[in-house]
C-alpha cells in the first residue's frame, strides 16, 4: 500500500521518522508524492547537509550528503558530468537529468545524478530542498577549485544558505579578494586548508581557522577579525601569535573571543612576563564552540581592563587565548 493512501496523521508520522535523503527520493517517484510531501513540509524536522563541490570536470564533481546529528551519513546524491542525453530523461525541477539509484556506495545509500551541467542541476535540487523542507544546515567545502569572480557568483545563493564554508587546496587571487569577502558571511565559520588562496583585506566571520602558511605574514594576521580563531604551528609564528595579543591588550581586536596555536605550548610563558597564575580554584570558559579548564591559566588584562586567559593542553600540544566577557 501506498504510504500516501493512509490517513494524514500516519503520513506525517512516517515522514518525521524518514531521513531526509529518502523523503527527497521519495519525491522524485510522482508528482502525487512531490505536492503532498510538500504539503508536509512545517512537520519535517531540520536536515543537515554537508556538500562537497570539486571542478566540473571531475568524475564526482559534486556530493551532497545527508547527516544525522552524530555525523552518520543517512544517504547521499553524487553529480556527474555527461553529455550523453537518454529518451527518457528525469526532471528535478525545471532541470533535466538522468537518476540513478544504486546499491550503497561505501555502506551508504546513494544517488547518482548525471547531467551536461551538474553545478545548475544541483542548484534545481537544492531549490527542491527548499521546497521541501522548512530549514537546513549546510557545510560546504570548495576543493580543488579556482575561485573567480564568475565562479564565487555561481555558488552565492548557497554561501547566503550555509554555516561552515571550507576551502580545500583552492587558487584565490588577490585581484578576487573583493568578491571573496562578499561570499563570505559574519555569522559563518570560516576554514582554509592548504591551497594558494592570497587573502588581503580583513575577514569577517564567527570563527576563522588558517591551516595555510602560504602568502602569510604578520601584517595579514591583523586584518583577521573573527572572534574565534585557529591556526597551526606552521600557519604563524610565535611572535606572530603575540604580537596579535598584544594588539589586543592595546585596545585592538575588540570582538576577539578564542584565539588558538597548534604546537610551542610553553613559549608563551617565557616570551610574556606580565602575566599573573590563576590561584582561585576550578574556573571554565564557555562558548558555543566548548567548554575549557582554565584552572591553570595565566592571567592578563588589557588597557580596558577586560580579562585574557592563557591555558595549554599538553595532550594537543596547543595555546589558547581566552577573553572573558567584562564582567570578569
Amino acid at each position: 500500500m501506498s504510504v500516501f493512501r493512509l490517513p494524514e496523521t500516519v503520513q506525517a508520522a512516517i515522514l518525521r521518522n524518514m531521513s531526509a535523503y529518502d523523503i527527497i527520493n521519495t519525491s522524485f517517484t510522482s508528482q502525487t508524492s512531490k505536492r503532498i510531501i510538500r504539503s508536509y513540509r512545517y512537520c519535517i524536522s531540520r536536515p543537515r547537509f554537508i556538500i562537497q563541490i570539486a571542478p566540473e570536470m571531475s568524475r564526482e564533481c559534486i556530493q551532497i550528503r545527508n547527516v544525522d546529528t552524530d555525523g552518520t551519513v543517512l544517504g547521499q546524491w553524487i553529480f556527474h558530468r555527461s553529455c550523453k542525453r537518454p529518451y527518457k530523461m528525469d526532471h528535478i525541477e525545471e532541470e533535466e537529468a538522468v537518476i540513478r539509484y544504486s546499491t550503497p556506495y561505501e555502506e551508504v545509500p546513494t544517488t547518482h545524478i548525471s547531467s551536461s551541467h551538474p553545478t545548475k542541476t544541483c542548484k534545481a535540487l537544492l531549490i527542491h530542498f527548499r521546497s521541501v523542507f522548512r530549514k537546513m544546515e549546510f557545510d560546504v567545502t570548495f576543493n580543488g577549485v579556482v575561485l573567480t569572480n564568475e565562479y564565487l557568483k555561481q555558488w552565492r545563493y548557497l554561501s547566503l544558505a550555509t554555516s561552515k564554508l571550507s576551502f580545500d587546496c583552492c587558487f584565490l587571487d588577490r585581484k578576487f579578494n573583493r568578491a571573496f569577502l562578499q561570499f563570505i558571511q559574519p555569522n559563518q565559520e570560516i576554514s582554509i586548508e592548504d591551497g594558494e588562496m592570497d587573502i588581503r583585506h580583513a575577514i569577517n566571520a564567527k570563527k576563522f581557522t588558517m591551516n595555510q602558511a602560504e602568502y602569510f605574514n604578520p601584517e595579514k594576521f591583523a586584518l583577521y577579525k573573527a572572534p574565534h580563531m585557529d591556526f597551526p604551528m606552521d600557519g604563524i609564528s610565535s611572535f606572530d601569535f603575540f604580537l596579535y595579543i598584544e594588539q589586543w591588550i592595546e585596545g585592538d581586536h575588540p570582538k576577539l573571543k578564542m584565539v588558538t596555536r597548534y604546537g610551542d605550548k610553553q613559549r608563551w610563558s617565557q616570551f610574556y612576563k606580565k602575566c599573573e597564575k590563576w590561584t582561585g580554584g576550578p574556573r571554565f570558559h564557555e562558548s558555543e564552540f566548548g567548554r575549557f579548564d582554565c584552572s591553570n591559566g595565566y592571567d592578563i588584562r588589557s588597557e580596558d581592563g577586560t580579562l585574557g586567559t592563557f591555558i595549554t593542553d599538553e595532550e594537543e600540544e596547543l595555546t589558547r587565548f581566552v577573553v572573558w566577557p567584562k564582567t570578569h
